[in-house]
């Protein structure tokens, strides 16, 4: 990139202004084409420690990626450190991905490959989508890429969902498709992981939203809040190291924890919600000692 060309890209929005500045703080060669990647028995040794993420990520991305066919795209799940774990597309997209070294083992994070969507969606945690010349390092310019981070229940972050294909391709749903199969998988993984022994509420602003991937989903271990998902987090305005020390009544000090068969209103600060609180599914006997005891669950991918 050369004169205003490189300058239009570089300030379009203040996240990839910020991403370039970080990017040349890293001392990186924008001309460079030797990447980081792991060994194939390394990379074998991540797939383990990251089955929770491939478990409710997979069956989604693989639909993504059929519905991406003809993008000539691809869809690939990184874990948070940014390498690569699966990309999934049919086969010229493939063969194109494994040129720009989207491939599993490669590692796409900021500080390795500079301004890219996988690198600078987890540097900000949050999603991004970075074309052509935005691209820090000239051999990925030729490339469209949208990312996601992906929540676990304890809101720690577990890896990417990214989009990438030709920068020349129209773009303009890719991003949000992107969004849409993050929310989902975020949506799955806490339902899904939800032991009987404990609470689930589920929020929405209309009660038409109550069960369905839109709905701000909390978990309570007793009156303890241990997982929730993203959506959750951001409008509750919650943070990671609250999970774990927040009760049930610090968080909604007007109402009771009672089970409810039908969504109730609820009225915060800046929002009324209809919420629905499923009770576990047994109660069994416990010691008062442990109730409110930290769960162990979510402590992991």
């Amino acid at each position: 990139m050369q004169g205003n060309s490189a300058a239009s890209a570089v300030n379009a929005t203040p996240l990839l202004s910020d991403s370039w500045f970080r990017s040349q703080l890293y001392g990186l060669d924008r001309t460079a084409d030797d990447f980081p990647r792991v060994r194939q028995g390394e990379l074998a040794d991540v797939l383990a420690s990251n089955a929770g993420l491939q478990q409710f990520a997979q069956p989604v991305i693989q639909r993504l990626a059929q519905q991406m066919a003809q993008q000539q795209s691809v869809v690939v799940l990184s874990d948070a450190s940014g390498l690569v774990l699966h990309t999934f597309g049919d086969m010229q997209s493939m063969e194109r991905a494994q040129q720009f070294a989207l491939a599993p083992g490669n590692l796409w994070s900021e500080c390795g490959r500079g301004t890219n969507a996988i690198g600078t969606a987890l540097a900000i945690n949050d999603g991004c989508e970075i074309d052509g010349q935005q691209h820090f390092l000239t051999l990925n310019q030729d490339l469209y890429c949208a990312a996601m981070p992906l929540q676990m229940p304890n809101g720690q972050i577990a890896g990417v969902i990214d989009i990438s294909g030709p920068a020349h391709f129209s773009h303009a749903h890719t991003f949000g498709w992107v969004k849409a199969a993050a929310k989902q998988i975020e949506y799955l993984w806490v339902k899904q992981s939800l032991h009987p022994q404990q609470w689930l509420m589920s929020l929405h602003a209309q009660p038409q939203g109550i069960d369905t991937v839109d709905e701000l989903l909390l978990v309570f271990s007793d009156n303890l809040l241990t997982a929730a998902n993203r959506l959750a987090m951001r409008e509750l305005q919650l943070s990671a190291e609250q999970l774990g020390s927040l009760t049930f009544q610090q968080l909604f000090p007007q109402q009771p924890q009672q089970a409810t068969s039908v969504p109730l209103t609820l009225d915060m600060s800046r929002q009324r919600y209809y919420f629905r609180l499923r009770a576990p599914a047994a109660a069994p006997f416990r010691s008062p000692r442990r109730a409110g005891a930290r769960s162990a669950l979510f402590s992991g991918p």
